[in-house]
């Protein structure tokens, strides 16, 4: 397990909340995390291919309602996508109270969040990722 996770579960449970999309499934980790912590919850996943645990959707242009799920989780995706604010904007708006990103090219991502987004630096993350990454919450 990817240590994040448990970073994840512990600033879900500051909140009341009782939807959560993930955005970026893939095979439905953080979502099987979240179910276990969270079992009263809605929980769905989307990602731009397709998982056994998720539907389809691409990140920028979300299929959802404005304010659709009461947090919205994008773990690792960021990163990897061009003009990730038009992203960032279809988040914000899918996300009615939380938002909680991990990614590691934060540099990328400050233009686009707001300045008093909670941010908490992983230092060695592993995998194929970089030395260090950040986990941003924040809260709408």
């Amino acid at each position: 397990m990817h240590f994040h996770r448990q970073i994840i579960i512990d600033e879900l449970k500051k909140f009341e909340w009782k939807s959560l999309l993930e955005v970026g499934t893939g095979w439905g980790k953080n979502i099987e995390m979240i179910r276990e912590n969270f079992p009263n919850t809605e929980l769905h996943g989307c990602d731009k291919d397709s998982y056994p645990k998720s539907s389809l959707c691409d990140i920028k242009l979300l299929p959802f309602k404005d304010d659709g799920y009461d947090a919205v989780l994008v773990d690792a995706v960021l990163m990897y996508i061009d003009k990730p604010e038009l992203a960032i904007k279809e988040v914000k708006r899918v996300a009615k109270k939380i938002i909680i990103i991990c990614d590691q090219k934060i540099s990328r991502l400050k233009d686009y969040l707001p300045s008093d987004v909670k941010m908490i630096k992983i230092e060695g993350w592993g995998g194929d990722w970089d030395k260090d990454g950040y986990i941003i919450i924040w809260k709408k």
